[in-house]
């Protein structure tokens, strides 16, 4: 573990405000032993920075140099929650097996093991969790908020998502020439009016080259298209996309 000794920002010896000066770190040793050498005059205050303890008190609660030598540290466990574990099997809508099975909002320290379809993430720390399951060639879906309890054993079972298709979007000026800096977004239209599966959320394109931006896993449906650009006029549309990629060339106007 790490402990720091911070130098307080007035000189008791003076009575007067001085300039805070380097924070002194050290490690301590598998005994708990730890040394600092040449440190400056002053008083000093000692915090510890661990992920299994803290600091219950110091002895003396601050180091004034010269003076008191040494430093004796009285530590006790933090509390810390059971972590959960959280499993499902991803597949296809069409019934094609599904590639490089990825799950994000586990949050940091989760392991995630995936064998065939299913998976498993062991090490997720509890609370409100949204998370987004994505394959290969696949529309990305979000699960979620779910509340998830200490040491919980979450399955959410069989998840199906859509094969995404191909969106390619070619930013021009009349003459043809590409328009850098653009944010091209595909926003969905209703379900009842041919939008894509309801609860879908807007598209940012990536920008892939000047005036060049792809979606490479847009979702099946009636999307309307917007491209905007500082200098230029608004663009937007209505696009229809299907199994087969789509390349649409939008004309920016002054």
């Amino acid at each position: 573990m790490q402990l720091t000794l911070d130098p307080d920002s007035a000189d008791p010896a003076a009575g007067k405000p001085r300039e805070h000066g380097p924070q002194a770190s050290v490690h301590t040793d598998a005994y708990g032993r730890f040394s600092f050498d040449d440190l400056r005059r002053g008083r000093w205050t000692p915090s510890l920075r661990s992920s299994e303890w803290e600091l219950a008190r110091a002895t003396p609660a601050f180091v004034d140099l010269p003076g008191e030598g040494q430093l004796v540290l009285e530590l006790h466990r933090c509390p810390r929650l059971a972590l959960a574990s959280v499993s499902g099997e991803v597949f296809a809508q069409d019934g094609s097996s599904t590639l490089d099975v990825r799950v994000g909002g586990l949050g940091p320290g989760s392991v995630l093991t995936t064998a065939g379809a299913g998976f498993l993430a062991r090490g997720v720390e509890p609370g409100q969790k949204t998370f987004q399951v994505s394959a290969e060639g696949c529309v990305p879906e979000r699960l979620g908020p779910l509340e998830l309890v200490p040491g919980a054993e979450l399955d959410l079972g069989r998840i199906e998502l859509e094969r995404g298709t191909l969106l390619d979007v070619r930013v021009r000026t009349e003459a043809g020439k590409p328009i850098d800096g653009a944010k091209v977004m595909l926003r969905p239209l209703p379900p009842e009016k041919g939008g894509p599966t309801a609860g879908a959320w807007p598209w940012r394109l990536e920008r892939r080259a000047p005036g060049h931006y792809r979606l490479a896993v847009a979702p099946r449906g009636r999307w309307r298209l917007q491209v905007t650009c500082p200098g230029w006029k608004p663009h937007q549309q209505v696009v229809l996309l299907g199994e087969n990629p789509a390349a649409l060339a939008v004309p920016l106007l002054r």
